[in-house]
């Protein structure tokens, strides 16, 4: 989402529109997501493990924008 919206324009807003499903949120992340990642070239994302979860031992992790 976030490369989609730094590349701007009509057909990045259909192609985030078709997976989002709302346009007030299309609009939201169009306004505000080039502004906050304008200078990063990529890596938007941390992702941090944290160990396993009891019942099913299923990997758990915090994954955050950076």
């Amino acid at each position: 989402m976030v490369t989609l919206t730094k590349r701007g324009g009509v057909s990045s807003m259909r192609s985030a529109y078709s997976i989002l499903r709302d346009r007030d949120l299309v609009k939201k992340i169009f306004a505000e997501l080039p502004v906050r990642f304008e200078g990063r070239p990529g890596g938007y994302t941390r992702i941090i493990r944290v160990g396993s979860c009891l019942g099913d031992n299923a990997p758990m992790v915090y994954l955050e924008l950076v």
